[in-house]
């Protein structure tokens, strides 16, 4: 539990928001408890796989800043638990890039994909960027990984992530792997082929490579001052040109493959973010939501459901769930989740997906999946045997729900 609360957010009856979660089955004084117990969780960060020192060095010396920290038991991947209220920007760890602020259920989703060097990898929905670099450390640099997002905006905002990480590097613990390929592109996740050639590409290991062609690529972890202005390196002719060439052999190799289809994919699929309510707390006004901010925020008629009578967001959950399900080669797995509380938005959508394509899908169990030292405390679903959902009030965490599916051979 943080030390010191943050803002918490409240629902009243009637409201619209209220009228939203009843008409999508989720009791409003529930969703109250859930937003309560949020505003008190601890945070989380990802030790980089990267960085010389153990993870209870680490610990140490967040313990040191911080006033306390832990090492997490039911993940795979190195976690460290601190005060909800610690400042990541300035600390030492942040700043070089030793450590990750990330989400810690959505960590766990990406440990039970249980991905390897050297497999084909999709991120359909990428943004913010924590998942991609997390993927692109258990492949060791090793294989392809690719990322995408439907908004520019979005994408670049991963991007920056990724840079910051080199996450496109060739290397990895001071070794170089030539076979890695690294992208991120603005892409429709629900009509995206790999066969095709990319619309336009943000960022990749051609772009790394090139405008850090003269570095060792021997990560210092050397403090960087959070106020200054990162220096920008820029692409001259020559470069843009020797850009071109990379690029050119590598939708060459890519033409070679011929079914384009990923090992592992992640689907972390676009929701109302309802369960995201650390998120959806920046927009309460004196612990209640502001209509303006809510409505153009979370209720937007483009893309959220307000009744059971509109079906415009689960129509592209199920878009982009299926196409990351085309995408999987057979005997592939995929991880489906959202941070809604919604059962239309999660259960519901997988369910649709199963009986869709019948004895090509297996929905794998994860009531009883374990990964790290200890089960992890997720709550077992109550309406689809086999998926599960992490909530502040038994978990600890923010809203997650996860499904792992499999194409069978």
């Amino acid at each position: 539990m943080s030390d010191k609360a943050g803002p918490a957010l409240t629902v009243t009856d009637g409201s619209r928001f209220a009228v939203f979660l009843q008409a999508n089955g989720v009791d409003w004084k529930w969703y109250n408890q859930q937003a309560a117990r949020s505003a008190q969780l601890d945070r989380y960060v990802r030790v980089n796989p990267q960085y010389p020192r153990s993870t209870e060095d680490v610990r140490k010396k967040l313990e040191g800043e911080f006033g306390r920290a832990s090492v997490v038991e039911w993940t795979k991947t190195p976690f460290i638990q601190i005060p909800g209220d610690a400042k990541l920007k300035g600390n030492d760890l942040y700043e070089s890039g030793a450590i990750y602020g990330m989400d810690i259920a959505s960590g766990f989703a990406i440990d039970v994909l249980d991905v390897r060097p050297g497999e084909k990898v999709l991120d359909l929905c990428c943004a913010p960027g924590g998942k991609l670099c997390m993927l692109a450390d258990l492949m060791q640099r090793k294989g392809e990984l690719v990322g995408l997002d439907a908004s520019k905006h979005r994408a670049f905002t991963c991007a920056s992530v990724c840079k910051k990480y080199r996450t496109a590097s060739r290397h990895f613990k001071n070794k170089t792997d030539n076979d890695w390929d690294f992208t991120i592109i603005v892409e429709d996740g629900v009509t995206f082929s790999n066969s095709q050639q990319a619309k336009e590409i943000i960022w990749d290991t051609q772009a790394d490579e090139v405008l850090h062609q003269k570095e060792s690529g021997i990560e210092t972890f050397e403090k960087r001052d959070p106020e200054a202005k990162p220096k920008q390196k820029k692409l001259n002719k020559g470069l843009k040109r020797k850009l071109e060439e990379k690029r050119l052999e590598k939708k060459k190799r890519r033409k070679a493959d011929v079914d384009n289809l990923f090992d592992r994919v992640v689907v972390d699929a676009e929701c109302t973010h309802d369960g995201s309510l650390k998120h959806m707390a920046k927009y309460a006004t004196g612990g209640v939501f502001g209509q303006e901010a809510l409505e153009s925020k979370f209720l937007n008629a483009d893309n959220a459901k307000y009744s059971t009578e509109s079906n415009d967001l689960e129509q592209l959950q199920q878009g982009l769930l299926e196409n990351g399900f085309r995408l999987l080669r057979p005997g592939g797995v995929l991880i489906y989740s959202t941070c809604s509380f919604c059962k239309t938005q999660n259960e519901d959508v997988v369910s649709w997906l199963l009986k869709k394509y019948g004895d090509q899908v297996q929905l794998d169990d994860l009531s009883r999946q374990t990964v790290g030292k200890t089960q992890a405390p997720f709550v077992n679903s109550t309406s689809l045997a086999g998926t599960l959902r992490f909530e502040p009030c038994a978990s600890g965490t923010s809203g997650l729900f996860i499904a792992k599916l499999s194409k069978r051979s």
